[in-house]
Order: structure tokens, then sequence, then C-alpha cells
């Protein structure tokens, strides 16, 4: 994978990722990516191969538990079990974190029904456990987790509004249903919390993109969320969508390769022009560091792109420290969704 020399190769990537998209059979239901099949000639799918004998021994045998640190693991330095974590080291975000001696509890309340909020409460005599704070999360995001780190008293807590596109992209209803106010994007807040009762914010990182995983590696938080490219505007009309999937698709159907060819490079002309026209900072996500802070589109140089064809989408990775206190992220063109992380490296795939 390599970086874009500039913000006019990226547009150019973008192009020829949409025209790919409206111009060949994908979208039809051929399942593969910029197929030259005619429509007219796909049949059914194959019918699925049976497993052998060792294969199916394989996929139905019974799964073994992970490895997981219990009580006590640490030699007794701690009253508390880790929870959630496949990686020695990584944490993964969690609903409850505690501190190592089992006397500070937090507890994510996601709000359901109700405005989120972190409850902290005094565990240190389980018989007579007691809330002592709230922290309020009130921001109209979903609240999905929280890291402790306890060497500094910082807890970190992440939320997503559950839509990938950014508000000033959704202006078309018909085609982009705005998310409520407020609500756009993601949202990680560091809390200083070494007065539990007296907790304070740090900071705060918000993106545009949707965070469908996080980890921290000691005083680290690593984000990665997908953002999905919006439409240019002149794409969302009713014309276009005509043209591609009523006229394009008839003329797919009937097998008119006159037709379709002339389709075709009226479909890619007005994607083209399309691009052009669009401002490169409606193509990427925004980033902004702390509150009220300023938003920063993500670098044209800083997105990585391979040299395949592939449909469109931006994954972002985003590294800070558990106060918040800078953020750097980069970007990789591709629709990745599974990912896994270890103390040196993050792995995803499509």
């Amino acid at each position: 994978m390599e970086t874009f020399s500039g913000c006019a190769a990226y547009k150019d990537y973008v192009t020829e990722a949409l025209t790919l998209e409206y111009t060949t059979d994908f979208w039809t239901g051929v399942p593969c990516w910029s197929c030259e099949v005619s429509i007219a000639t796909v049949g059914a799918p194959p019918r699925a191969v049976a497993f052998t004998a060792a294969e199916e021994d394989v996929a139905t045998a019974s799964p073994q538990p992970a490895p997981s640190a219990g009580l006590e693991a640490d030699g007794g330095g701690s009253r508390v079990n880790d929870t959630n974590t496949q990686e020695q080291g990584v944490d993964e975000a969690d609903r409850v974190e505690s501190k190592a001696d089992g006397s500070l509890m937090f507890f994510l309340d996601s709000g359901y029904g109700g405005p989120s909020q972190v409850v902290i409460l005094n565990t240190a005599d389980p018989a007579n456990t007691e809330v002592i704070s709230r922290i309020p999360l009130d921001d109209g995001r979903f609240a999905s987790g929280m890291y402790y780190d306890e060497p500094n008293e910082r807890l970190s807590v992440v939320s997503s509004g559950g839509y990938f596109f950014p508000l000033a992209a959704s202006t078309d209803a018909a085609f982009a249903p705005e998310p409520a106010p407020g609500a756009q994007g993601s949202l990680v807040v560091s809390f200083d919390v070494s007065d539990p009762v007296n907790w304070t914010e740090i900071s705060r990182f918000h993106t545009d993109a949707q965070i469908i995983s996080s980890r921290r590696i000691e005083d680290r938080l690593h984000l990665v969320s997908q953002y999905g490219i919006p439409l240019p505007q002149e794409l969302r009309s009713q014309e276009f969508s005509s043209l591609v999937y009523d006229q394009y698709f008839t003329a797919l159907r009937e097998e008119d390769q006159e037709r379709i060819d002339e389709l075709r490079a009226e479909i890619a002309s007005q994607i083209e022009n399309a691009v052009a026209a669009t401002a490169v900072a409606d193509l990427l996500p925004r980033n902004t560091l702390g509150q009220g802070g300023e938003a920063e589109t993500l670098s044209c140089v800083n997105v990585y792109a391979p040299p395949v064809n592939q449909r469109l989408g931006l994954i972002q990775v985003s590294s800070m420290d558990t106060a918040i206190s800078s953020a750097n992220s980069i970007g990789f063109l591709n629709n990745g969704w599974h990912r896994h992380s270890s103390r040196c490296c993050l792995l995803y795939t499509s």
C-alpha cells in the first residue's frame, strides 16, 4: 500500500472507484467486484461444497476457551480478574472497570431509555458497596465501552453515533437520511478520576468516522474507525439514479452493447465532473481535538491505498495518549471490518 502524492491523486482514485461501482455488475448481484459479466448470463450461485470428513471434524469441534487472567494471576497483586483481553498487554474496551485492589469500580450505563452515564462505586467493602459519583454522558451517542488507565488515574469513554456519514454530507433525505443533531460521528472523552467524587474532564477527540474497534496499550489509545466516503451531491439526484438503475440496467438486460457503451461513458463523465466539483474536505473524515477545538480534515498524503480495484471505503486509525493531549491519524482505502491487535501491530481484513 502506498500513500497518495496529493489530493488530486486521491480524487482520481475516488473517481475511478465510483466509476467501477456504477458501470460494472457488482451492484447487480454478481458476487465479485468490478465484474464484466452481463446480468443476462448470471445464473444461480454455485451450490455449496460439502465438507470433507476432516474439515467437518474441525468445524464441529468444541471451541477451546481462550486463556484468561484469573484472580491473583499476577502473584497476589490484584483482587480482580482481567476481562475482554485476548492479547496480553492489549486492553479492550469494557463496560465495567475496577482498580486492581478492588476498592473502586466504574460501571458504564449506556442509557437504554435514558441518558448515558458512568457510575462510580466504592467497593472497598463488598458488603457495603455504595455509589459515590456519576459522570453524565448525554451527548446523543451510544457509549460502547471504556478504558481505565490506573497508573495515570484516567478513564476514557468511547461513544458512537451509529452513522457512517458526517452530517454535512447528508442533505438529500431520499438518499442519505440525516442523523440526529449532535449524534453524528464518534467521540472519546478522557476523565481525571484521581478524586472519583470530584472527577474532571481532561480532553476529548471527535471524528466524523464510526469507531468499530479500539485498544489500549499502557497509556495509549488506538481507535479503528470506518468512514463512508459520501457520494458527491450531484450523484445523489433522482436523475443520476435513473441513469444507472433504470437506463443502464435496462441496456444490460437487453444486451444492447451500443447503448451500454453510451451509458457507461455518460455515467463515467458525470462521476468525474461530480468528484471534481466536490471539495476534498467533503471526501475525508474530520477530526477534532479538545472541547470546542477546530476540526482538521485527514490529510490526503496520510491515506494509503492498495494497487488493486476495490469498493470505496476508508478505515481510519487514530492514536493518542489516555489524556488525549494529541492525536495522529492515518487512513486506508479498504472496506475492512475484522481486526486483531497485538502490542506491535494492527491487523484488519475486509
